[in-house]
């Protein structure tokens, strides 16, 4: 089992989802009530975090304060990075953090989390 992998079995034994590990492709993705979607891969020795939202109407405009906030808070703590991304027909709101491979343990995946959850958040409100 990869490091990021053992991060991700005990990141599941942290959040009470014992059974959330990484496929065979290198991810894992969680799907709350609200409809968020939680999504993490690893690229290389990288390992990215994502948060989608559902934004089907005003996701163009989501997007543009997203870009706005990513630039005014580039330096406050750690980057992300946004898009809108289409999956099953529907327009989603990503934000999406990098870590290293340095960074690799259950609690920094869980802060990476609660930080894209949070920046999301923000961008709901104008």
């Amino acid at each position: 089992m990869s490091q990021w992998g053992l991060a991700v079995k005990q990141l599941g034994e942290l959040i009470g989802v014992p059974e959330l590990a990484l496929g065979a492709n290198g991810r894992f993705a969680l799907h709350m009530p609200s409809g968020r979607q939680i999504a993490a891969e690893t690229v290389g020795d990288e390992f990215l975090v994502y948060a989608l939202d559902p934004a089907p109407y005003e996701g163009p405009q989501r997007l543009l304060r997203a870009w706005r906030r990513a630039y005014l808070t580039r330096l406050d703590g750690r980057p992300v990075q946004a898009a809108l991304h289409e999956q099953d027909g529907l327009m989603r709101l990503l934000a999406v953090v990098r870590l290293q491979g340095n960074e690799c343990s259950a609690y920094t995946l869980r802060a990476a989390i609660d930080h894209v959850s949070r920046w999301l958040d923000d961008t709901c409100n104008p």
